[in-house]
C-alpha cells in the first residue's frame, strides 16, 4: 500500500486517492463502495464461467505517526459501523440484483 504524508482530514482524501490510483493500476475498480466513518465497504465483481460473482472487501484507515494505514482488524466498538456499511452493501446487492432480471 502506498503512503502519504499529510495532516487533518487532507490525509484521509489523499489515502483514498492513492487506494483508487493504486486499484485502476491493478485493472480493476470496485463496482460499489461506502465509507462509514473510518471503515470503507468495497464491493468486487468478477466474471465467471457461471456468471458474475461478487465479494466485499472491509477496511478501516488509521494514522499511525504521519502515516496513514488501512487494516482488516477491528475493535468491538466497530461492530455497529460494520453492521451499518453491510446494509448498504446488501442494498446495493438487492438493488443490481433486481435491474439484472429485468
Amino acid at each position: 500500500m502506498l503512503s502519504v504524508k499529510t495532516d487533518g482530514n487532507k490525509g484521509k482524501e489523499a489515502l483514498f486517492l492513492l487506494f483508487v490510483l493504486e486499484i485502476i493500476m491493478a485493472g480493476k475498480a470496485p463496482i460499489f463502495t461506502v465509507r462509514v466513518g473510518s471503515i470503507q465497504f468495497s464491493v468486487w465483481e468478477n466474471e465467471t464461467a457461471k456468471g458474475p460473482m461478487r465479494s466485499v472487501t472491509i477496511n478501516k484507515s488509521y494514522k499511525d505517526g504521519e502515516t496513514w494505514k488501512t487494516t482488516q482488524s477491528f475493535k468491538v466498538q466497530d461492530m455497529p459501523l460494520i453492521e451499518l456499511g453491510l446494509q448498504e452493501v446488501m442494498k446495493f446487492q438487492y438493488l443490481k440484483a433486481v435491474e439484472e432480471d429485468i
